[in-house]
């Protein structure tokens, strides 16, 4: 059993998690981290807290991805104004499921957008572009909704082509922290 410092603060979804003694808590109860990404078709179930997306438990799943000329030509295709990667650098495109398991006040909607996304590389360096943004790229995640609602939808990340082990992360160092391999 985990315990709380003096003082110290808890999300109300995770409190919620810890009392209902629901094993998949926020880490998805599968050891989802950094050195232990999900990987295709695995999903990760996590509790999420947050003043503008809502607070509640979604599970994400990663049903594909693509890259290198692939994914180049795609993210072009949308949107000739989007920038090509700088030498040594390429897009991996990474379809999502996102399923909106509950929410602790069915009032307010959860929304999904591509900020919550950032790139780690293999050796851990966060990529500088967390609000990486590729317009028009059709059928991305980004979305609201309520509990029981379910979409699908392309996630941008940018990775060194050297890179052997890149990971994508939803929500780092924040609630709902979900890691997914990204090749």
């Amino acid at each position: 059993m985990k315990r709380l410092a003096w003082g110290a603060a808890m999300s109300l979804a995770a409190f919620l998690s810890a009392c209902s003694g629901d094993p998949t808590g926020p880490d998805g109860g599968d050891g989802n981290s950094r050195t232990n990404p999900a990987g295709l078709t695995q999903a990760v179930t996590t509790d999420v807290d947050a003043a503008v997306s809502g607070a509640g438990r979604i599970r994400l799943t990663m049903l594909s991805r693509i890259s290198g000329a692939a994914a180049l030509d795609t993210v072009l295709a949308a949107n000739r104004f989007n920038d090509t990667p700088a030498p040594g650098q390429e897009y991996v495109l990474a379809r999502f499921r996102l399923e909106i398991v509950s929410l602790v006040n069915p009032s307010t909607a959860f929304e999904m957008w591509n900020g919550h996304w950032e790139t780690v590389s293999g050796t851990g360096a966060v990529s500088g572009d967390i609000y990486l943004s590729v317009c028009c790229l059709g059928g991305g995640l980004e979305g609201e909704g309520f509990a029981g609602a379910s979409w699908e939808g392309w996630v941008p990340f940018l990775v060194s082509t050297s890179d052997v082990s890149p990971v994508g992360v939803y929500q780092r160092g924040r609630p709902g922290e979900a890691w997914f391999r990204l090749r």
